[in-house]
């Protein structure tokens, strides 16, 4: 009776560990696939981190082009806003010339009759101090 039920105990014990052990069983099978699904998972995320990563990349090159073709365009509209200064002011010169022309005949006019009139000047002193001297002569008789 001690033998059987000894061998009860065992058996009992035995389906006790047979059935611990088809729980560890299921719970190692439940875990490997919850494994299998974190890894898929997590490569996933590689992949979509990997395809951000290369976004990124495509953007900021596009983003050096755009600040290259703006810097260009910067350039080209201050060359075009000189130019455009510069032919505003070129009929200002030209209309400086027009008038500058004029201004100088009418300078040259002006000095020629300045120096006409120099000339006027030193006859009328040449002809106030004969005068005097005339005078002075003449006075000088009657003294």
């Amino acid at each position: 009776q001690e033998v059987r039920l000894a061998a009860a105990n065992s058996e009992a014990c035995l389906c006790q560990v047979t059935k611990s052990l088809s729980k560890a069983e299921n719970e190692l099978n439940t875990m490997s696939l919850s494994l299998e699904r974190k890894e898929a998972e997590i490569t996933s995320l590689s992949n979509a981190i990997k395809y951000q990563e290369n976004q990124e990349i495509l953007l900021q090159e596009r983003l050096n082009k755009a600040n290259q073709l703006i810097t260009k365009q910067q350039e080209n509209l201050m060359n075009l806003r000189l130019k455009e200064e510069d032919m505003k002011a070129a009929p200002n010169q030209s209309r400086f010339l027009e008038d500058s022309q004029p201004t100088k005949a009418e300078n040259t006019k002006i000095q020629d009759q300045l120096k006409l009139q120099v000339q006027e000047r030193k006859l009328l002193l040449k002809k106030i101090s004969m005068l005097k001297e005339q005078l002075s002569s003449v006075t000088e008789g009657k003294k």
